[in-house]
């Protein structure tokens, strides 16, 4: 049960790399720039930092970090679906091939 543990941990903590090498096409996680990962992982933590209701109603400097982060996070999720897109778009190619 413990061993089952430590690999679901080891699991959760790359799954950064997960993203980057799954819609990214990072095979190798040493390969994925620093700043792709620094960036990408501030922004994932920024947005679970503030995913749920506060009192206080948030700041214009909450505000900039919210366009900045959102930005980041799209950009990268964008290049995610073109990415898909392009699979599937090939994928579709070589089965309609197949089928003639």
């Amino acid at each position: 049960m413990i061993d089952e543990h430590k690999t679901g941990r080891m699991r959760s903590s790359d799954a950064d790399g997960l993203f980057f090498s799954t819609f990214l096409d990072y095979s190798d996680r040493d390969k994925i720039p620093h700043n792709f990962l620094s960036e990408w992982k501030a922004a994932k933590d920024w947005f679970l930092g503030h995913a749920h209701l506060r009192d206080k109603p948030f700041s214009s400097e909450t505000d900039d970090d919210l366009i900045k982060h959102f930005n980041c996070l799209d950009g990268y999720l964008y290049i995610a679906a073109s990415s898909q897109y392009d699979r599937l778009r090939d994928l579709n190619e070589i089965l309609e091939a197949t089928n003639l």
